[in-house]
C-alpha cells in the first residue's frame, strides 16, 4: 500500500490531531495581566472626591444626596467642607501613627526588660544572685510602660476626637439655611374649566 493513499494519509491526519492536545498541555501558560488600578471615583461637588463627600456626610449624619445639594448651592460651605475634610484626616493619621509607636514601644520595652531580669545569674539553690540586674528589668519594663503609654493614649484620644475646625464645618452646616424649594402653583378649583349656560329659543 503506498503512503501517499488516502488511508494512510488519514491515519496520519488522526494521529497528528491526537497529539496536539498533550503538546499543547505541555507548553507553558502565559501568566495572566496584573490588574489595573481602578482610577479614583470622582464626585460631583468640585474640591472633594467621593470619599471625602461620603466622609463630610457621616460628620453631619446627614445622606450623601442631601449634603451634596446643599455643597453645590454654597461655595463658601463647600470650601468649609473640604478643609474640614482635610484636617480630619491628617487629626486621624497622626493619632494612628502615635498610637501605633506607642503600643511598639510598650510592647518592646516590656520584652526587653524581662529578657534582662531572666538571664540575671542564679545562686545554685535557684536565688537571683544579680539582684542589680533583676531590677534593671523590672525598671526597663516599667518604663516603657509608662512612655508606651504617654505616646498612645493621646494618640487614641485625637484618633476618636473632632478638631475645631471639622466641628466649625459641622456648625455652618446646619447653620446655613437650605435654599428654598419653589412652591408649585395649584390652579383654583373651577379654574381652567368652561363654563356653558343652555341657551333657550322660543318663538311668541
Amino acid at each position: 500500500m503506498s503512503f501517499h493513499s488516502t488511508p494512510a494519509r488519514a491515519a496520519l491526519l488522526a494521529a497528528l490531531l491526537a497529539a496536539a492536545p498533550a503538546a499543547r498541555a505541555q507548553w507553558p501558560e502565559e501568566p495572566a495581566a496584573p490588574p489595573r488600578p481602578a482610577a479614583p471615583v470622582a464626585s460631583t461637588v468640585e474640591g472633594l472626591s467621593q470619599d471625602q463627600l461620603a466622609t463630610f456626610a457621616r460628620m453631619v449624619r446627614q445622606p450623601e444626596g442631601a449634603v451634596t445639594e446643599r455643597l453645590l448651592a454654597d461655595a463658601a460651605l463647600r470650601g468649609q467642607a473640604a478643609r474640614a475634610v482635610a484636617a480630619r484626616e491628617a487629626r486621624r493619621a497622626a493619632g494612628k501613627g502615635r498610637a501605633v509607636a506607642g503600643f511598639v514601644i510598650l510592647g518592646v520595652g516590656d520584652l526587653v526588660g524581662a529578657v534582662v531580669s531572666l538571664t540575671a545569674k542564679k545562686n545554685p539553690d535557684g536565688t537571683t544572685a544579680d539582684t542589680g540586674q533583676l531590677f534593671l528589668g523590672a525598671g526597663i519594663g516599667l518604663a516603657s510602660i509608662g512612655v508606651g503609654l504617654a505616646i498612645a493614649i493621646p494618640g487614641l484620644r485625637d484618633m476618636n476626637r473632632e478638631g475645631p475646625e471639622e466641628r466649625q464645618a459641622v456648625k455652618a452646616y446646619w447653620a446655613t439655611p437650605a435654599a428654598p424649594v419653589p412652591a408649585v402653583e395649584r390652579p383654583a378649583p373651577g379654574a381652567g374649566r368652561a363654563v356653558s349656560l343652555p341657551l333657550f329659543a322660543g318663538s311668541f
